[in-house]
């Protein structure tokens, strides 16, 4: 399996793999091309209900695109916003932009 998704790196090695809470695609938020997972952070950058909260507003500023190209299932418990993965599983596609 080869995605895309939206990863924020952790202190501790691991990368917070963005996930969908709800709605008819619950589960971390695959995007099948790179283009997909631009528009999704995009999205989220200009969602309404972000504006107010400045800790997810940089959360968002943050994300960056990483492919993944396991074969096992990521592991995701319902409701869950973040699933963490050891960056060896993920290959970054992009660098940050911010120091």
């Amino acid at each position: 399996m080869s995605v895309y998704v939206l990863g924020w790196s952790q202190p501790n090695g691991k990368v917070a793999i963005l996930c969908r809470s709800g709605g008819s695609n619950p589960g971390p938020a695959f995007c099948q091309t790179r283009k997909e997972a631009i528009l999704l952070r995009t999205k989220l950058a200009n969602d309404p209900r972000g504006k107010q909260n400045n800790k997810a507003r940089e959360i968002i500023k943050r994300l960056l695109i990483y492919m993944y190209m396991g074969e096992e299932t990521i592991m995701w418990r319902p409701g869950d916003l973040w699933v963490y993965l050891d960056q060896k599983k993920l290959i970054l596609l992009e660098h940050a932009k911010f120091s």
